[in-house]
């Protein structure tokens, strides 16, 4: 059941803001320099040809493009050094599990992340990786990791999802998401699709659970890549998530 049916819109806090901005500004000063290292304007020609003995100017010239390949290097650091480009969605839409358990769209201030999965229970591809998630649940709950399944679908029923989550032995909060509202407010699209949330509301991954699917159709003998795992195994080590984001494949969800 979801507390506000009307989703508000998704906004960026003003930390975020300044953090893609940081981001567009490094990104033109790599450029930049970039175009600098490869020209090496630095070689003094013409009228500055005079000033300086041939050995100093050459020394000169080492010096600026050693210089340069500091900055380009510092620059390209910034991103693990706390600066990120997590989207963060309104934090205030909240929303409540099938007991009554109220969810906001970030974690408690006493838990490292909160997870959402959307599936619908008529997905197979959804319904194959419910095993997978009890077993992240039971590894990653003593973490600081909350786990919430969204149920999307306007055919759904308190019942229907009791019933679906007793035959795949869900043992986490179960969603109604009738109205598709979370899903909007998050930019869900697919299910199943997995999204982490930190305390603040940032998104800190999103996408596929593992690469066992790499597009709609075709299915891998087994996964090679446990995205979802990956990224909270990097979040309990302190770590920036390696791999923020990747394209979820499964069923669509319709929010119009």
């Amino acid at each position: 059941k979801v507390m506000n049916p009307k989703p508000k819109k998704l906004a960026l806090d003003r930390s975020t803001e300044t953090n893609s901005s940081i981001f567009r500004a490094t990104a033109c000063l790599q450029a930049v320099l970039t175009t600098l290292l490869a020209s090496k304007p630095w070689h003094f020609g013409g009228q500055m040809a005079g000033r300086f003995h041939p050995a100093a100017r050459l020394t000169n010239c080492r010096r600026c493009e050693c210089r340069a390949w500091m900055i380009l290097l510092s620059i390209s650091l910034l991103p693990n050094l706390g600066w990120t480009s997590d989207d963060v969605v309104d934090r205030e839409v909240r929303f409540a599990d099938l007991t009554g358990k109220s969810f906001f769209l970030k974690a408690p201030k006493d838990r490292r992340a909160l997870v959402l999965i959307f599936v619908t229970t008529d997905c197979p591809i959804a319904n194959s990786y419910q095993p997978k998630l009890a077993r992240l649940f039971e590894e990653f709950q003593t973490k600081g990791f909350d786990f919430a399944i969204v149920h999307e679908g306007s055919e759904q029923s308190s019942e229907k999802l009791r019933m679906h989550a007793k035959e795949y032995d869900i043992p986490f909060s179960i969603v109604m998401d009738a109205d598709h509202s979370i899903a909007k407010a998050t930019g869900a699209t697919k299910t199943p699709e997995a999204f982490v949330f930190d305390p603040q509301g940032a998104i800190r991954y999103r996408g596929r659970i593992d690469n066992l699917y790499p597009g709609f159709g075709k299915k891998r003998a087994a996964a090679t890549r446990d995205d979802l795992s990956i990224a909270m195994s990097e979040l309990v080590d302190g770590k920036t998530v390696s791999v923020p984001k990747t394209e979820a494949v499964g069923c669509s969800i319709p929010t119009k």
